[in-house]
């Protein structure tokens, strides 16, 4: 056994079983000890490679070029998985890197493997080889129908992946895809477009990033952050990415000794300062608690607050209103729908007896002029606001609708172009009032 330095790590290479491995260690192991397994080009485009050990992942090669992702090269690096888990304490669970042709060994394996797969990150990957590398109609077409045991370039591959992404999507592993939109070897429409299409239709989790006018070379990201995290989050594991510069929480609790109907909203400072007006307007018959909080969706401690502030004193609560999309702008519109998706689940679960409604966040103006809408602020909650209306039609619960309400008045907006005067708070507190009693099926006040 080898060892150098790769980036500052510790690298370690030797042989298992007659080919070439890999393995960089991280400073400090993630909890769960997760890897990171390159199918091909060990050291190329390493920017995630880089920082996944930066934040305690392993960094695996195990070489089986030149095979195209055959079913032999599948077993060969499923006896490598077995070893080298046991070996090194690694998870059972690897995040797969296919990069090009590397593709093939990592969709495959997950094909057959999946309950071996935490992720998949695909960098312009093949995905069907009738595209590549059948019509390059070089020495690489030559090995490929080799190792797959056909003679003729019109003979099907049984094993070609292109074939089932159908059944990759219902395996419900984690897809992030990087591709040039330009790419002359190979083709993104032929190739990943087809694989992030299907993955949505079928409901399967992906997210593409796609880079204009990109060829095949350079893959991956300068900034590996968007890729990273996406991987982090699927482990559980969150980094100071996902965190407010400053995060704060705020609670109220009317009359807790009292047996009274009672309403919990929950939300952020945009929460907080319609809550007093809400109080007012449903009157003495209705206890109208509060949870406001910096947190965004995704951080780990966001549903444990929840839980921790909806038991409190032991409470049962006829309605919760639930109001989250100004924070976390690190998300993608994906991982916020995954990440409210899995919020609104819990709360439906673990309260079933409280009425769950959702609020849209409201608009946001220009600092320097509170009478324009930010627009590419107003883009982001729009679009989160759509995933919201989405959600709540999937779990039948209600819709209160405060972006419509507070778009037609931007002269509510304070300076900073997010938050309400009294007179705001005032109307949103006025509003969500009687959405409450008609939710409750009250009478007006």
């Amino acid at each position: 056994m080898e060892q150098s330095e790769y980036h500052g790590f510790l690298r370690l290479d030797f042989e298992y079983q007659g080919r070439e491995v890999i393995v960089v260690c991280p400073k400090q192991r993630a909890a769960g000890n997760p890897w990171v397994w390159r199918a091909e080009f060990f050291g190329a485009f390493d920017t995630v490679d880089v920082e996944m050990l930066n934040r305690g992942w392993h960094v695996v090669y195990y070489q089986v070029s030149n095979m195209y992702g055959c079913p032999e090269a599948i077993s060969l690096m499923k006896t490598f998985h077995d070893f080298v888990t046991v070996a090194y304490g690694l998870s059972q669970k690897a995040d797969i890197f296919g990069f090009s042709r590397g593709g093939l060994y990592a969709v495959n394996y997950a094909l057959r493997y999946p309950q071996e797969v935490s992720t998949l990150y695909l960098d312009a990957p093949v995905v069907d080889l009738m595209q590549w590398p059948r019509e390059s109609a070089g020495a690489e077409w030559a090995e490929c129908k080799a190792v797959y045991g056909i003679q003729e370039d019109s003979e099907p591959i049984a094993e070609n992946p292109i074939s089932h992404l159908e059944e990759l999507a219902a395996t419900q592993i984690p897809v992030i895809l990087v591709a040039g939109d330009a790419d002359q070897a190979v083709h993104y429409e032929r190739n990943g477009k087809i694989l992030v299409d299907t993955l949505e239709r079928k409901g399967s989790e992906v997210q593409a990033i796609v880079k204009p006018g990109c060829d095949h070379h350079p893959h991956s990201l300068e900034d590996p952050t968007p890729v990273a995290n996406f991987i982090a989050r699927r482990r559980g594991q969150w980094d100071e990415y996902t965190l407010e510069p400053g995060e704060w929480t705020n609670a109220w609790y009317e009359r807790p000794s009292e047996d009274r109907t009672r309403v919990m909203l929950i939300g952020d400072s945009i929460t907080y300062g319609y809550r007093p007006f809400v109080h007012v307007n449903m009157g003495q018959e209705v206890c109208v608690n509060m949870l406001a909080t910096s947190k965004a969706v995704d951080n780990p401690y966001f549903i444990p607050e929840l839980d921790f502030a909806l038991d409190q004193y032991g409470l049962q609560y006829d309605l919760i209103h639930f109001n989250n999309g100004l924070h976390g702008h690190h998300l993608s519109t994906q991982a916020y729908a995954e990440e409210y998706e899995r919020v609104i689940r819990h709360l439906l679960e673990r309260y079933p007896d409280a009425k769950l409604c959702l609020a849209l966040s409201t608009p946001c103006s220009e600092t320097d002029n509170i009478m324009v809408i930010k627009e590419d602020e107003d883009r982001t909650i729009r679009e989160r606001n759509a995933v919201v209306v989405a959600l709540a039609d999937k779990y039948h619960v209600a819709v209160d609708d405060l972006y419509e309400a507070m778009l037609p008045h931007p002269e509510y907006h304070v300076e900073d172009g997010c938050h309400f005067t009294d007179e705001g708070r005032e109307q949103q507190g006025r509003l969500i009032a009687e959405f409450i009693r008609r939710n409750l099926g009250l009478g007006e006040n």
